[in-house]
């Protein structure tokens, strides 16, 4: 494996390109902040969304089942109700801005759309515009910047009509005029 100790970072101190860009130390993204997220697996399996959501800051990200995730706990601190809108043939979006304000806030990492039921339905990184050694004392989100991907079925696609059955088993056979 190549030595790469020798390499020195922009203000000629020691660079490794092994290590993370962002330390768990002290930097914090600041906003205004974007997310995209992503269904887990049980909204995929589903194929929709439930009508009910709400939308809440995670310290660690879940799993792509939705589980061992942790959600942000603070005294200021209140999951919101959202409505999801279409965006795209891809996305659905929030439409309405969104806005956290928690002060002496710990790291947060990510973004959740959770049920009624407490259950994570999508989750995604949330992306900062600046790096900063302060933690922010507001995650604000402006209208249409939380994009959720559509959740798909895994598998073969459904038959929707009678006429594309028969269309699919028309191609199996010779054309005979």
């Amino acid at each position: 494996m190549p030595d790469h100790t020798h390499l020195t970072g922009g203000a000629g101190a020691a660079f490794s390109p092994l290590q993370p860009a962002y330390g768990p130390g002290g930097t914090f993204a600041h906003g205004p902040f974007t997310a995209e997220l992503s269904p887990t697996i049980l909204t995929r399996a589903s194929g929709m969304y439930p009508m009910t959501l709400s939308i809440g800051l995670l310290r660690t990200r879940p799993d792509p089942d939705g589980c061992q995730g942790q959600e942000l706990e603070h005294p200021s601190y209140q999951r919101q109700s959202v409505d999801l809108a279409d965006r795209s043939a891809t996305h659905l979006c929030i439409e309405r801005p969104v806005l956290f304000e928690i002060f002496n806030c710990p790291r947060v990492v990510a973004l959740a759309l959770f049920d009624q039921e407490d259950r994570v339905v999508a989750q995604g990184a949330l992306r900062g515009r600046v790096i900063s050694a302060e933690a922010p004392g507001r995650f604000e989100f402006s209208s249409c910047s939380i994009l959720i991907r559509k959740p798909y079925r895994a598998g073969r696609p459904e038959i929707t009509s009678a006429l594309d059955g028969q269309r699919r088993a028309s191609t199996n056979k010779p054309f005979n005029p």
